[in-house]
């Protein structure tokens, strides 16, 4: 009896009273190794139930934390990724003096792709977009999809002038792409961005890593915006195929 009422002051749920979701990697639950007591049928039972939970805690946090159609981290997981390396930044436990830069994406177009072709399409367009980002970013930048069509990017050891160059060429780039989707090749159509830095911030003022994130958001977003309106851009008006006959002859899905 003792060993069971200590197994259940051990199994206890975050408070969801606080309002933050866990951080990447951190369990929803505080569950303790099972026992392998035999004892009594109670501890049994516990320990089958927390398994079970441990099942169930690592589909939650995969449903948290990551982005299904991409499999780039959630806009949660980003948030909290995002915040924990600029709170290194902001206080001084970074030693580079390079800066972190935020970038967000607007997919351009993206609509026709789903009414011609179905959301199965749609979806695997977003998946091999997402590919292509990871492919031309390092392992320790972030990249996330936020739902929709939108896409984010946290850049770390970097400098405005080199990220801008960057994303400049990588979107030059992207107007030659085609995405080879259940056997159709489709021309890519086209993105907007925009790029904000902590060397736009004013560190000489106290702020926390989550003013810090929004304040880096915000402004990007509003880039991306102003960016969705150039003329110069690789948005295409109609659906563009660089394929067989064959797929020339899609029509618009129900």
């Amino acid at each position: 009896m003792a060993e069971t009422k200590g197994l259940l002051a051990e199994w206890t749920q975050i408070n969801p009273s606080q309002g933050q979701p866990p951080a990447v990697g951190a369990s929803l639950y505080h569950l303790p190794t099972p026992t392998t007591s035999t004892d009594s049928p109670y501890i049994n039972d516990l320990t089958t139930e927390i398994r079970r939970l441990r099942a169930e805690n690592a589909q939650l946090q995969e449903a948290l934390f990551i982005d299904p159609k991409t499999r780039l981290n959630s806009e949660v997981a980003f948030k909290n990724r995002s915040e924990t390396i600029l709170e290194q930044k902001l206080s001084g436990r970074q030693s580079d003096t390079k800066d972190i830069a935020l970038i967000r994406i607007d997919l351009d177009g993206f609509k026709p792709i789903n009414d011609f072709y179905g959301h199965d399409s749609g979806d695997q367009y977003f998946k091999i977009f997402g590919q292509r980002m990871q492919n031309l970013f390092r392992q320790n930048d972030v990249l996330a999809r936020f739902g929709g069509d939108e896409f984010a990017i946290l850049v770390v050891d970097t400098d405005i002038k080199t990220i801008t160059e960057k994303m400049k060429a990588i979107f030059e780039e992207s107007k030659d792409w085609v995405f080879d989707i259940f056997g159709k090749q489709i021309a890519f159509r086209g993105f907007s961005y925009g790029i904000s830095s902590t060397d736009e911030l004013n560190l000489t003022t106290k702020i926390s890593a989550q003013e810090a994130r929004e304040t880096l958001n915000r402004t990007a977003d509003q880039r991306a915006t102003h960016h969705k309106l150039r003329p110069d851009k690789a948005q295409r008006d109609d659906i563009t195929l660089c394929a067989s006959p064959s797929t020339t002859d899609a029509k618009p899905q129900p």
